[in-house]
């Protein structure tokens, strides 16, 4: 499997490249990040629709608002990537999914003006318009350091202005991969805090926490930073006077390179490991995180003065107990680190040598496909195609290149650009590839390769705007024929996107989609109908009536929506359902899909039943999305019980449902006539007046603008605002529970109850919206 796609940017640092869980790719250029994206809506004629299409967005760009005009510093921090430089974008990364807006991911853009911002995208994402900058991380810096008790002293500045101003430059950073929890296609069981760690220019880590409104716990965008330690020991020291060029290279300003180890859950709290480097060596210092506190252990040290990086630290994805493996690129050679999350000891290392190349190492992607041999692919910015070695397999006692067995796919695809761009251009083989980064698909059957092709004997001349970047996709493992789903957290995006690419490239004619159907379906729920990491419940005493989960009679909103996606969301047959559902849109999108659905939201009303009565009491939005509800319910058990037993069911060609009309007490606001319950999915009014239904109230809409749509169904649901404002929007009067002593403060206008510490009150609508923060149809993310 193969793509190409060709984009007018000009790449201009290493590691440029990211592939997100949403599915998006993110490649940095001189002037802009592009953002690449997957078309996964099905083809349903032979019309030719692109395969990808992509908008870049201009994160050199900074207002007065966003960024301060600065005056050139004294020389001893003068700094020209902060005061003179054009902003170039020098790294990106993309968030765990739920920072952005729908659970989506956000993305961090380091740029070469030493800041680092973070942005998102307001509603569509494929809308160029809606992206902007929501968040830049160094002035929660500043306002850390600025605190009186944050206040030590610096090892290079003299003064503290000076070294408020040396602690907001950021060098480097990196996201904290996701805590274990939970889940299953497109959703989690809980949601963790974003954490992220980044180095400045005074020798110092800084672990900090992002919030968004998305994850629940702020209502604006916001940083916290949760604590910092130094990189330098006690006994060393920087050189503040240079007098050689050894001086130079020897004097330690910051860490270059950051990276943070999968979570290791234990008793005590969840444990990770950082990595960092220093000038002469690699250092790892475990992370501790308990009850919202960050603890930070003793930084142990690898290597020496013969330890100078070459290329990222990257750690494996792959979880073996409490033990990690890091890969350290160093000159002319890769080092494989086994580390322990609980105290960041170390190994006997294993080492491979790279052929003898000098340049550095621009991209490095993990294949833990094969949990007993992973491998680690690479590639080095100048030599890629010029050393044989690209690929290493890792198992208990050694360290081997695959290349004596056949180049990996995404090199081979690069030299045979490299090949072309000589015969079109007549060079008789003088020509290279300048790779940019490397990055893996979340469901690591694929790599993107960034990069450009130049010639080699001549002086390459032209306008900016015939330069051209190269973005390959390209197979991971295997032959083309295998189609594999790991059993780890997966979107449905991700999914719907192997499947499709897969069935482009091997299936011929649409005779064959009804088996390969079959066989898709069969795989995803050999895999995902059970959630991962959930131990299975143990049996009720009283198996014919079970009782509410226990866990309903918390308070806590997360408390509650964690049990009722485990009750609601995570049902056994209702990830079967939504499975055929996303088989469906993947192989044959004009096929039916009511049953299941209607099966999915008759368990969905079922399941808001146990809900505690008091978060629908006092509020009439909860109240009537309970009622609709009941009124679900008594329509599926009105067709049930009069439709033929094999109705009941899926089935190739099932028979017609009988009509059934559940008396509904919501009325067109066109007429003012009656609207039935005939349908969960539509709503027809007495005289004729069509409308959707929301997928999880079952409210009709009848107003624009209230709603957002599932990304991969078009499944309709009122979105957030919507539901605050008809939950909470009181107008003139109060909307409480009776209780004198509740605040009511204003938003938007809107007088909303509130508890007495200024919290909106947990509800049955805040209770389902928020637990069903994907589609509950097939998973899918939404958008809008």
């Amino acid at each position: 499997m193969s793509d190409v796609t060709t984009l007018k940017c000009w790449p201009s640092c290493t590691q440029a490249i990211d592939w997100s869980d949403d599915g998006i790719i993110a490649l940095a250029s001189h002037e802009h990040v592009e953002l690449i994206f997957p078309n996964i809506q099905a083809q349903e004629s032979n019309s030719e629709i692109p395969h990808w299409r992509h908008f870049s967005i201009q994160t050199p760009w900074f207002t007065r608002e966003e960024l301060e005009f600065l005056e050139p510093s004294v020389n001893k921090i003068y700094s020209i990537g902060e005061e003179i430089s054009d902003s170039t974008t020098v790294a990106l990364a993309w968030s765990p999914p739920g920072l952005g807006k729908h659970r989506r991911c956000a993305l961090a853009v380091l740029t070469s003006n030493l800041v680092l911002s973070i942005w998102d995208s307001e509603g569509k994402p494929q809308d160029a318009k809606g992206w902007e900058r929501r968040l830049i991380i160094n002035d929660a810096l500043e306002s850390y350091f600025n605190a009186p008790e944050n206040r030590t002293e610096s090892f290079v500045a003299s003064n503290h202005t000076d070294t408020l101003r040396l602690r907001r430059r950021i060098r480097h950073f990196t996201w904290a991969p996701d805590p274990p929890a939970q889940s299953t296609i497109g959703t989690r069981v809980s949601l963790a805090r974003q954490f992220m760690a980044v180095s400045n220019d005074d020798n110092e880590i800084i672990v900090l926490a992002v919030d968004s409104p998305s994850t629940g716990s702020s209502d604006k965008w916001s940083v916290e930073v949760l604590g910092h330690f130094s990189v330098l020991q006690e006994n060393e020291q920087v050189i503040l006077k240079t007098h050689s060029f050894d001086d130079m290279m020897a004097q330690q300003r910051h860490a270059p390179y950051v990276a943070w180890s999968p979570w290791n859950e234990s008793q005590e709290g969840l444990r990770s490991v950082l990595a960092y480097a220093t000038n002469n060596d690699v250092r790892l210092q475990c992370v501790t995180y308990v009850d919202g506190a960050v603890h930070f252990g003793a930084a142990l040290r690898y290597g020496g003065p013969q330890v100078r990086l070459a290329g990222p630290l990257t750690w494996s994805p792959r979880v073996d107990g409490p033990l990690r493996t890091l890969a350290v690129f160093v000159t002319h050679k890769v080092i494989l680190l086994t580390v322990s999350a609980l105290d960041a000891s170390n190994t006997q290392p294993k080492v491979h040598n790279l052929d003898g190349r000098w340049d550095t190492i621009s991209g490095v992607v993990w294949d833990i496909h094969d949990a007993e041999h992973p491998r680690i692919h690479f590639s080095s910015q100048i030599s890629t195609t010029r050393y044989p070695t690209c690929t290493l397999e890792l198992s208990d006692k050694e360290v081997k290149s695959i290349s004596e067995d056949g180049w990996p796919y995404w090199r081979e695809q690069i030299r045979g650009s490299q090949g072309h761009f000589s015969a079109d251009n007549e060079l008789q083989g003088n020509a290279n590839a300048k790779v940019w980064g490397l990055s893996a698909s979340p469901l690591g059957e694929s790599i993107a390769s960034g990069y450009t092709l130049h010639p080699t004997d001549m002086v390459e001349y032209g306008v900016a705007a015939d330069r051209q970047t190269m973005v390959a996709l390209t197979h991971t493992w295997g032959s083309d024929g295998d189609l594999i789903f790991p059993a780890r957290p997966v979107s449905a995006e991700n999914l719907f996107f192997t499947a499709r690419k897969w069935i482009e490239k091997n299936v011929e004619s649409t005779d064959d989609i009804p088996p390969v159907r079959k066989d898709i379906l069969e795989k995803l729920v050999n895999t995902y109908s059970s959630p991962l990491d959930i131990p299975a419940p143990e049996p009720s005493e009283d198996s014919q009536t079970p009782a509410p989960p226990p866990v309903y009679d918390s308070e806590d909103l997360e408390t509650l929506i964690a049990a009722f996606k485990r009750n609601a969301f995570l049902e056994e047959n209702t990830l079967k359902d939504r499975l055929e559902i996303l088989t469906t849109h993947i192989c044959a999108p004009s096929d039916p899909t009511d049953i299941p659905r209607t099966l999915i939201a008759f368990r969905l009303a079922k399941a808001t039943q146990h809900l505690p009565t008091s978060l629908s009491t006092s509020h009439p939005y909860s109240l009537s999305i309970l009622s609709n509800h009941k009124k679900l319910i008594q329509l599926v058990e009105a067709v049930a019980s009069s439709a033929p037993p094999e109705t009941t069911s899926a089935s190739s060609d099932p028979d017609p449902l009988p009509v059934i009309s559940v008396p509904g007490d919501e009325t067109c606001t066109f007429c003012e006539a009656a609207i039935p319950f005939i349908d969960p999915f539509h709503a027809v009014c007495g005289n004729g007046h069509e409308f959707l239904r929301c997928g999880l109230s079952f409210q009709a809409v009848q107003a624009p603008g209230c709603t957002k749509a599932c990304g991969i169904c078009n499944q309709v649901v009122m979105n957030d605002e919507t539901v605050l404002e008809q939950e909470f929007g009181a107008g003139e009067e109060d909307q409480d529970d009776g209780d004198e002593d509740e605040d009511v403060v204003m938003g938007e206008g809107k007088e909303r109850a509130t508890d007495g510490e200024g919290n909106l009150k947990v509800t049955l609508a805040r209770v389902l919206f928020s637990g069903c923060d994907v589609c509950i149809h097939c998973g899918g993310k939404y958008v809008g």
